[in-house]
Parts: C-alpha cells; sequence; structure tokens
C-alpha cells in the first residue's frame, strides 16, 4: 500500500501529497475533496498513537504584514491568559507578519531577563508600527531605500526598535519554542530560526532541536529575513542560500510542523499532537472562491468536516493539496483537536470588545497587509479582535475558563483606554 504511513520520501515535496492523495482521493464535494481513511489507515493511526510518549501543542502563526503581526498579538495574550504556554511541548511557528509578535513573545516568555510589565508585548508591538513611515503606502520601504536598499533600510528601523525596548535574545526555557520559518529560494527547503541559529525544518530538528547544517544568525536578521516579501525586498543571502519570507509557500506556517506528524515505514513517530491552534490574518486570494458552498446547499459549519473547516480557515496562499495531507493527519492518524481562527470573523452575536472606541466603519479584515503605520485606535482594534476571537474558541474546546476570558477583556479595554486617554 503506498499512503503516508509508508512513503519515504520528503514530506515537503508537493508530489508526496500528489501520490498520497490519489491513492486516498474520496467522494467529491463541490470543490472540496474529502479524504476516506482506510480500515487498515485507521488501525496504524491508533496503533501509533498508541505507542507515542511525547504530547505535542502546536501554533500557527500566519503572513499578512502588521495586520497579521497584531491580531497574532491578541492571539498570543489569549494563550497567555488560558496558561496555554505553560503546557508540556508548546510550539509556535511563525511566518512572515506572524515573525514579529513570535520574537517579541519569545522575549517576554522564554528570556533570562524577563518582563514585569504585564503591558509589554503590546506597547512593544505598536510602537514598532507607529515609528514605520507611512508615505509611500505599501511601497514605504522601497521609497526610503530607492527600491534596490529597502532591506536596508527595513533592517535599521528594526534594529533601532530593538535596541529601544532592550531585547536580549538569549532563550532560557525550552517551552514554549518560538520558531520563525524562513524559505531558502535556491534549494526549495523551509529553514526556521531557534535561539540564534538558522536550522533545517526536517524531522531531525523537532525530534532533537538540532539539524544540520546550521547557520548562525542574528534575530534581527532573521526577523529581517522572514518579512521579506519578494520583489518588494532582496532577501538575506547567507552561505550560497538565499533567504526570504515563506510565506508565497507557507503563508500559515503549517509545513514545518507536518513532520511532528510524518512517520517512518517502521513506525516511529515523534509523538501525538494534543491540539493544533491556526490562527490567519493572511490575504484572501482567488482560491477562497473554491471554498464557497454551491447555490441552494443548505449545510452549516457545524456538519462540515476537520478538511473543510481548516480550508475554511487557511484558504488563502495554501495549497488545497498540502491542507488535504494535513486533514487527513489530523483527522486519520494522530486524532487533533484543531482550533482555528481567522481575522475579521469575530465571535457570533458579541460584540466588539472595543466597540465604543472604534470607527463604526472599521473592519480589522480590511486593513493592508503591509508594513505600514495605521492609527493607534485601528491597531488595538486589531489585536482585541484576535484576542477575542481566540479567546472564544479557546473556551468552547475547555482550554480557557469564562473567568480567564473576562480578565482578558477587562485586561483589553484597560489597555486602550490608557492607551487612547479615554474611557472605554
Amino acid at each position: 500500500m503506498t499512503d503516508l504511513c509508508n512513503e519515504q520520501r520528503n514530506p515537503l515535496d508537493p508530489s508526496f501529497y500528489q501520490t498520497c492523495s490519489k491513492s486516498r482521493a474520496g467522494p467529491v464535494n463541490s470543490d472540496i475533496r474529502r479524504i476516506e481513511p482506510t480500515h487498515a489507515d485507521r488501525n496504524l493511526g491508533t496503533q501509533l498513537t498508541s505507542v507515542s510518549e511525547l504530547h505535542y501543542h502546536l501554533i500557527s502563526l500566519s503572513g499578512g504584514g502588521y495586520r497579521a503581526a497584531l491580531y497574532h498579538a491578541g492571539v498570543l495574550r489569549a494563550l497567555h491568559a488560558a496558561e496555554f504556554f505553560d503546557r508540556e511541548n508548546v510550539i509556535v511557528n511563525s511566518v512572515s507578519g506572524g515573525a514579529i509578535p513570535a520574537i517579541i513573545w519569545r522575549e517576554f516568555t522564554s528570556t533570562q531577563k524577563g518582563r514585569k510589565e504585564e503591558t509589554w508585548p503590546e506597547t512593544t508591538l505598536l510602537d514598532l508600527v507607529e515609528s514605520s513611515p507611512i508615505v509611500g503606502g505599501r511601497f514605504n520601504w522601497q521609497l526610503l531605500g530607492g527600491w534596490f536598499f529597502a532591506q536596508n533600510c527595513w533592517r535599521r528601523h528594526i534594529e533601532r526598535w530593538w535596541d529601544r525596548h532592550e531585547f536580549t535574545g538569549d532563550v532560557i526555557k525550552e517551552s514554549p519554542i518560538f520558531l520563525i520559518e524562513v524559505l531558502d529560494y535556491y534549494s526549495g527547503k523551509f529553514w526556521v530560526f531557534h535561539e540564534k541559529i538558522l536550522y533545517i525544518a526536517n524531522r531531525e530538528f523537532f525530534r532533537r532541536h538540532r539539524s544540520w547544517p546550521e547557520i548562525s544568525l542574528s534575530p534581527i536578521d532573521a526577523l529581517t529575513s522572514a518579512t521579506a516579501l519578494p520583489g518588494a525586498f532582496t532577501g538575506l543571502r547567507l552561505n550560497g542560500r538565499l533567504f526570504k519570507d515563506a510565506g508565497i509557500a507557507d503563508n500559515l506556517a503549517l509545513l514545518p510542523l507536518l513532520e511532528v506528524l510524518i512517520h517512518n515505514p517502521h513506525g516511529d513517530r515523534l509523538g501525538n499532537v494534543a491540539c493544533w491552534f491556526l490562527s490567519n490574518a493572511g490575504k484572501p486570494l482567488s482560491v477562497l472562491s473554491s471554498l464557497d458552498f454551491p447555490p441552494g446547499n443548505s449545510e452549516t459549519v457545524e456538519s462540515l468536516g476537520v478538511e473543510d473547516r481548516l480550508l475554511r480557515l487557511t484558504g488563502d496562499l495554501a495549497q488545497p493539496l498540502y491542507v488535504n495531507a494535513l486533514a487527513a493527519l489530523l483527522e486519520d492518524y494522530a486524532k487533533i483537536k484543531e482550533v482555528g481562527v481567522s481575522i475579521g470573523r469575530p465571535p457570533d452575536d458579541e460584540e466588539s470588545w472595543l466597540k465604543s472606541s472604534l470607527p463604526k466603519s472599521f473592519r480589522p479584515s480590511s486593513v493592508p497587509t503591509a508594513l505600514i503605520s495605521m492609527p493607534k485606535t485601528n491597531a488595538l482594534g486589531i489585536m482585541a479582535e484576535g484576542a477575542q476571537a481566540a479567546s472564544f474558541r479557546l473556551c468552547d474546546y475547555g482550554f480557557m475558563s469564562v473567568d480567564q476570558r473576562s480578565k482578558l477583556q477587562s485586561f483589553y479595554q484597560e489597555f486602550s483606554e490608557m492607551q487612547l486617554g479615554k474611557s472605554i
């Protein structure tokens, strides 16, 4: 049987999933193909689950410029309020704009210096956004740097911001692990930044948190290369490689984490994934049209399978082929509890936590996915929506109590009141 269980090729190679999807293709509903596991697959999944010992908690932060950075900041605050980071084997993988709050929260939770000020992650991110130039719109850095030196301008801005807030970058806690994903444009391989070193995102890294080869890199260079959108920034050249924004191939920060689930022919898997939290604040593309129900279809979101829900949550730069394979792993083998939030979709029948301070026409999903300054009111609104949506889902899945969510709401209202100087 040729399947995900017995395939020995690179799981990040698209042909890997093409073979698997053909061998496991199920009935078609509209444009969404549902994968039906065989009886043998189910038995194998159960067997592997019983022998695995490690229980991973995975978090994926999508790309999407400052919009994504602000939204994910709210999501991370909600996870922090739910004491999610106190769980074992927590891995946060981030792409592009999602790397900004990831590196802030890595400093806040994992470094020796620590931070006594509870609002440090939010104030630090707001400072980065507010201090960015607005002239030139989404091409502000290209205008400042004469296009060819835009990367240098962006790096200097990050460096000054880094110094203002006295980042140390010295990680001492093993969990949570905050990763920054970049793409080597010459080889097509994904790499992850961890503890001042770039590693190839392979099975060996997730087993030992080390892999070969490895490249020493500063956190500032890791952040600037992770946000180096092709066509807008030149990227980072190191050791015959060109590192740029991985969002063009994996805007949902999913693919490297598949290594935790993929197992070899001998049944050796790294462990179980207890929960996978997906946070998507990227810009939807034309692929969204294939996710809409056909006219007259009365199915509701509650009746959808995990694959369909994942597609709806992640319908931007992610290829449906990869999402199909991910859904098969989630549902058939790992029995993972997935929790997902997406910008522009706050909890039903619940007013925005900052409604009184936001313009009536403001919609977080309408904010451009660029590295451009924006009004503080808008930035706070995006951040609060991320926290509100994430906490709602965490409560729904039993990861957060109602009291914890109430305290989180108070935190954001008080913080926004302090930032805006008016009562909310």
